[in-house]
């Protein structure tokens, strides 16, 4: 992990997330800056990987179908990650890291985004490159958990 003087762009510090494992592949990043962790969705390792923001150190790893997205919402202190292969979405809870929900896709969800008041979560679903069905976004309604 690599940290960035946002205003010159120079390194300030590098450190290895988890020196026990080389074969990470590193996606995609949400914050929990409350927390001072972060979420990487490693798809390598197929988890979810907690690392402590200041330091680089693993904290927990959130087992879980191949991940591609991950988002934190503060709001509800919750964990969202999109699993494409798995046609799935995981509803985590951020306190425990233990799985609240999940909710199958029709298709291979991709990207998400929170509305400004948390309560609605929208994913980008991509179709099989095989299939003629166009793409399309869920609106999923999080007050319904």
């Amino acid at each position: 992990m690599a940290t960035l003087d946002g205003k010159t762009s120079t390194l300030i510090s590098r450190v290895k997330v988890d020196p026990a494992d080389a074969e990470h592949y590193f996606l995609n990043i949400a914050l929990n800056s409350a927390a001072g962790v972060g979420y990487i969705a490693d798809t390598n390792t197929r988890d979810v990987l907690v690392v402590r923001l200041d330091s680089g150190k693993l904290v927990d790893r959130i087992a879980s179908p191949n991940s591609v997205a991950v988002l934190y919402n503060a709001m509800r202190d919750e964990i969202y990650v999109t699993h494409r292969n798995d046609r799935s979405i995981s509803v985590i809870d951020a306190r425990t890291h233990r799985l609240k929900h999940t909710l199958k896709t029709a298709a291979m969800p991709n990207s998400l985004v929170l509305s400004a008041d948390g309560g609605t979560l929208y994913a980008s679903v991509k179709q099989d490159e095989k299939s003629d069905r166009p793409d399309y976004v869920l609106k999923i309604d999080l007050t319904q958990f």
